[in-house]
């Protein structure tokens, strides 16, 4: 509640307050230095600081509801100093760098644990469960996502798909049901307004607009499939993404998700491939992709967008996540330092040199990439004496 008697704005502090007890927590939390004074030693205080040409920061109550300050949260000068506008604004530019830079801060600390999770979600057995580490590659992107929300509505779905199959189901009938929840009733398509957007490539915002590219769509059909104990897979033809169906031990069929599940032969597929890129197919590209390939191939697909974008911060974080979860990924690590170097991100490139050098391929020339270390190093400013 608040105190109108004390509330001149008609009701405008409706904002959080904080008590005294959790400032103080949050100070000793943080190892900040403060000192509590009495109201009565507290204005004699600030006044006084304020005589001798200090900036005060002011801090009491609810926060205001408002464009304006009102007294709850404001900045506090002598007003009878010729210069204290400019002082202010030379200060508040400095806290603008400031708050920049503890955003950049935040955002790599985010994004170290998002791959932090991503490796751990990887490294649970070889095959692991694919859909939890393609929601956190979302995250890269959207750190506010929450993946055990969509990992329950996927639950939720699999509960559904379950209860219109019935015992006497050949596999057949079971593909049929999986296509016309997958398709009719949920509603997922192929997008083709905007195929290369970001978003397509997200698994999060594919469940919530319900389009999206053929290998996120595959990854949701797949494991709907196998909720259903049919023998079901990703497979990576060059140009798109299929899922694999094997009906017994000689023989499978391709179903194109982006195309609302249709049915293709091993020869259809190729001829399709054919048509559309010129690739003539051989028997490996109908393999199953493992979940890094997968996952590395979604990464891959965002990697060309952020690169045709000339988008570096993203087209790092990507790269990031390719080598989290194949660490000999070296031509993305040598990418990588190419565009760290380029950002002046000195040290983490050095960093990187640095395994190369001693995990890298028997053919890397490693005395061109001594020498660019030794040129990287000549960048770094010399530390400041005490």
């Amino acid at each position: 509640k608040v105190n109108i008697s004390e509330d001149c704005q008609k009701l405008s502090l409706l904002g959080p307050a904080y008590s005294d007890a959790e400032i103080e927590r949050y100070l000793e939390k943080n190892n900040i230095k403060y000192k509590r004074l009495k109201r009565p030693y507290l204005l004699k205080r600030v006044a006084s600081l304020l005589n001798d040409q200090n900036i005060v920061g002011w801090f009491q109550g609810r926060m205001e509801f408002g464009p304006r300050a009102l007294g709850n949260r404001s900045i506090l000068a002598d007003p009878r100093s010729k210069n204290m506008r400019d002082i202010i604004n030379e200060k508040v530019k400095i806290l603008e760098k400031k708050m920049i830079d503890l955003k950049i801060l935040q955002a790599d600390i985010i994004h170290r644990s998002t791959l932090a999770k991503l490796n751990k979600s990887i490294s649970s057995t070889t095959d692991f469960p694919i859909l939890e580490a393609a929601f956190l590659i979302a995250k890269i992107d959207n750190p506010e996502i929450e993946t055990s929300f969509y990992l329950d509505e996927i639950n939720k779905m699999k509960l559904k798909l379950a209860s219109k199959i019935k015992p006497d189901f050949n596999l057949d009938q079971k593909l049929k049901t999986l296509s016309d929840f997958f398709f009719l009733e949920k509603g997922f398509h192929g997008s083709r307004q905007d195929y290369y957007h970001r978003s397509n490539s997200y698994l999060s915002e594919v469940m919530d607009d319900r389009e999206g590219l053929p290998i996120t769509l595959s990854i949701l059909f797949v494991e709907l499939g196998k909720s259903l104990g049919l023998d079901i897979y990703g497979i990576g033809l060059p140009g798109q993404f299929m899922v694999g169906l094997k009906k017994d031990k000689n023989d499978f069929v391709l179903i194109d998700v982006f195309e609302g599940g249709k049915i293709l032969s091993k020869d259809q597929a190729s001829k399709k491939i054919s048509e559309l890129n010129g690739r003539t197919l051989v028997d490996n590209d109908f393999l199953p992709m493992t979940n890094k390939q997968i996952l590395i191939r979604m990464l891959t697909n965002l990697s060309g967008i952020a690169k045709k974008e000339k988008d570096d911060v993203g087209l790092i974080r990507y790269l990031d996540a390719i080598i989290t979860i194949d660490e000999n990924s070296h031509e993305e690590r040598g990418n990588r330092i190419i565009l760290l170097a380029q950002n002046n991100l000195i040290q983490k490139a050095i960093l990187d040199i640095d395994y190369l050098l001693e995990k890298g391929p028997k053919e890397l020339d490693s005395e061109k990439l001594n020498e660019f270390k030794i040129l990287l190093l000549k960048k770094i400013p010399p530390a400041k004496d005490n």
